[in-house]
């Protein structure tokens, strides 16, 4: 399993402190293909919390974060999934590109670029929305941010800026 965040920070205060903002209305879909042409069958569980469906169930055909910015998704197989944003919240343009996430055989969740992956401790990934800015990953969880995302070699490029 693994969880997605979708923040924005306002400009540092005195103490150069920012402050993470929640975005409500960012909407996903995850795919089993990295053509993101077959989505992975979901169903809702309880509050911002998904599973794989089995067979028979209800499924949704997105998901759309609330209040708090945030969702997991549970009871993946092991494998590759692709993450897409198809509509940001008001004010943001959706990340470029596809979220690529790996989920080993013992349950692990990585970041994967070309051949680099990046294992998320606390299984979050977070898309933070500003304008300008460079990726960035820390404490186990990787960001995903800013206009031009450069690729440090250790996460995902992707694009979530603020329109002007």
């Amino acid at each position: 399993s693994f969880g997605v965040y979708k923040f924005t920070e306002t400009e540092a205060n005195a103490e150069g402190v920012k402050e993470r903002i929640p975005l409500a209305g960012a909407e996903f879909i995850l795919y089993a293909d990295e053509a993101c042409q077959n989505p992975v069958k979901l169903t809702a569980k309880q509050n911002q919390i998904y599973r794989a469906a089995v067979s028979g169930e209800q499924t949704i055909s997105s998901i759309t974060t609330d209040q708090s910015g945030r969702f997991v998704i549970e009871g993946l197989d092991a494998g590759y999934y692709y993450l897409k944003e198809i509509n940001a919240p008001a004010g943001y343009y959706p990340l470029s590109a596809p979220v690529k996430i790996e989920i080993d055989h013992e349950g692990k969740t990585y970041l994967c670029q070309g051949n680099e992956k990046t294992e998320l401790a606390q299984n979050l990934v977070e898309v933070l929305n500003q304008t300008g800015g460079e990726l960035q990953t820390t404490g186990g969880s990787a960001f995903l941010c800013g206009r031009r995302a450069a690729d440090d070699g250790r996460g995902i490029p992707a694009q979530a800026q603020k329109r002007r």
